[in-house]
């Protein structure tokens, strides 16, 4: 179990490796924008991500993966909560890739956008938690957001109250296995995009609290 966490810790990205390896990606045009004429040669593609993988010092497959999830958080900002989400660090950086938007308009096209040349890592990483939402959201202007935001459930969970779960460092572990286990069983119920809805909310409020907490402890201004 430790091995396994520390493997897990060792793939995260900092918040300064991300910005450079979005620096990195954005010099590859053929890996984002789809009118490019090498966004589908395979081989040019590859080597590009060889070479990215080679200055982050990261697998291959880890970094298709990151750039997966930071590109997709960034796309689904335009339509949801755009004020809010231009708060978010890596908004600015991300921002060359605003021109998508505009081909996003035909549903269709975005689908193809986000499968083609993607397949492969979207394979076994779907119940992974991403980092990309450490460090990221500005609390200023923010909502805090609940659980009552959510798709509201039919049955209710069997879980704890935060007060009690705090109080034993081991029960605390396994109230959250099972909190996490009963959620994970419910999703699988629901639509693959209900079920993306579902885990980005969870991760992007699991970040937020651990942000204010890192935030208690280091006595550390948000806004830098």
């Amino acid at each position: 179990m430790l091995l396994v966490k520390l493997a897990a810790m060792a793939d995260k990205f900092t918040k300064e490796e991300y910005l450079t390896f979005i620096e990195a990606v954005k010099q590859c045009e053929h890996l984002y924008n789809p009118q490019h004429p090498n966004y589908k040669t395979n081989a040019v593609r590859e080597q590009s991500w060889e070479e990215i993988s080679g200055i982050m010092r990261k697998p291959v497959h880890e970094c298709r993966k990151k750039w997966r999830h930071i590109r997709d958080h960034y796309m689904r900002g335009h339509y949801k909560s755009k004020e809010r989400h231009r708060n978010w660090i890596y908004y600015k950086p991300l921002s060359f890739l605003s021109f998508l938007k505009q081909e996003r308009n035909n549903h269709t096209q975005h689908q193809s956008d986000e499968c083609t040349g993607e397949e492969d890592i979207r394979k076994g990483d779907d119940d992974e938690e991403d980092d990309v939402f450490s460090e990221s959201e500005d609390t200023e202007s923010k909502e805090p957001k609940t659980y009552h935001e959510m798709t509201p459930c039919t049955d209710p969970l069997p879980i704890s109250l935060p007060g009690s779960i705090v109080e034993d460092n081991e029960d605390s572990a396994v109230d959250i296995d099972t909190f996490l286990n009963n959620i994970g069983t419910r999703l699988k119920r629901l639509p693959q995009q209900s079920i993306d809805l579902m885990k980005m909310n969870i991760l992007a409020q699991v970040a937020e609290l651990e942000l204010e907490y890192s935030w208690t402890l280091s006595g550390e201004d948000p806004d830098l």
